[in-house]
């Protein structure tokens, strides 16, 4: 179990966190109507972590402080990318992360406490990093150091090219 959750400085508050790793490897269909079992690589997408935790009423502004660090904006407009330091996270190599898809908090009945779940998306994942390079290298130009060579009246461009020619003269 997981003991804690740190996004740069912050740490998430409460009790009964649980991380959930989720990475989607995509791919397609290419049997069409047959029954054949090919099927095309899409990639791997970004990994996920599904946050739970369970904050009690009496905590209400640390409540309140991971809604903003949810809603906290860079200087560019763009939702801030957090450093992640948790064990699941970790483990599947998630280094970097923004708040998506939802934050979620809803009264525990029988408790006075809030669950709250939301998701983290992950950023520059290492698929990410690894395209990045490939299309950053460029192919090189190849270049000859010797002259064109051109066909004339009288060159030889091979034998099949001479007997077309020799038809060629006896037909007209």
């Amino acid at each position: 179990m997981n003991t804690f959750l740190r996004l740069d400085d912050y740490i998430a508050p409460g009790y009964g966190l649980q991380v959930t790793g989720d990475m989607e490897i995509r791919t397609a269909d290419l049997s069409g109507e047959t029954s054949a079992t090919a099927r095309v690589d899409q990639g791997v997408k970004p990994k996920t972590l599904s946050v739970s935790l369970t904050v009690p009423y009496v905590e209400q502004g640390s409540l309140r402080k991971l809604v903003r660090i949810a809603e906290a904006r860079d200087a560019d407009g763009s939702l801030h990318i957090y450093r992640v330091a948790n064990a699941t996270a970790n483990v599947a190599g998630v280094r970097q992360a923004r708040f998506t898809d939802h934050v979620r908090w809803r009264e525990m009945e029988g408790a006075a406490a809030w669950a709250v779940t939301f998701t983290l998306r992950e950023h520059a994942s290492a698929p990410e990093r690894v395209e990045q390079r490939e299309a950053a290298k460029t192919a090189t130009a190849q270049t000859s150091r010797g002259a064109t060579v051109t066909s004339g009246e009288g060159a030889s461009d091979g034998s099949f090219q001479n007997v077309l020619r020799y038809i060629d003269k006896e037909l007209r």
